[in-house]
C-alpha cells in the first residue's frame, strides 16, 4: 500500500491533532500581549465612563492590540478613585480622570505595571495649567 489509508485509531488521532492545531490558530491571541483569543476587531480603542475632573496622560508602553488597550483600560477602572480611564492604542496613551490626591500617578504607574505594560506620566502643555 502507499501510506493513503491508515488504522482507524491512527487516522482519528490525527484529526484530532488537526482540529486542535486549527482551535489553537483561532484562538492565539496577540504574540505582543499574549491575550487569550484574538484581538477583537470591532472593540472600541477607548473607554470612557465619566470625563469630569482633572485628566492626567501617560505614555503606555508595550501595547501592540485591542487586547492590550482592554487589559490596561480594565487595569486603570480597577482603581479604587478612577473615574474613568481612556486608552489609545494609536496614540500609545492613556487618559485616566481621578482626584490627584486620590489617585496619585505612582499608584496608576503600578496598576499598569501589574498588567504587564509601562506607564509614564506626560508632562501637561503649560496651556493646560
Amino acid at each position: 500500500m502507499s501510506g493513503v489509508f491508515l488504522p482507524g485509531k491512527v487516522q482519528a488521532w490525527r484529526a484530532m491533532a488537526a482540529v486542535v492545531v486549527l482551535l489553537a490558530v483561532a484562538l492565539t491571541g496577540c504574540p505582543g500581549c499574549g491575550e487569550f483569543g484574538r484581538c477583537p476587531a470591532e472593540a472600541t480603542t477607548s473607554t470612557t465612563s465619566n470625563t469630569s475632573g482633572p485628566a492626567r496622560q501617560f505614555a503606555i508602553e508595550g501595547m501592540t492590540c485591542e487586547g492590550c488597550v482592554q487589559t490596561i483600560t480594565a487595569a486603570l477602572k480597577a482603581i479604587p478613585g478612577v473615574k474613568s480611564a481612556e486608552v489609545s492604542l494609536q496614540d500609545k496613551k492613556a487618559v485616566v480622570v481621578a482626584d490627584e490626591a486620590e489617585v496619585p500617578a505612582s499608584q496608576i504607574e503600578a496598576a499598569v505595571s501589574k498588567a504587564g505594560y509601562k506607564a509614564t506620566p506626560l508632562a501637561e502643555s503649560p496651556a493646560a495649567k
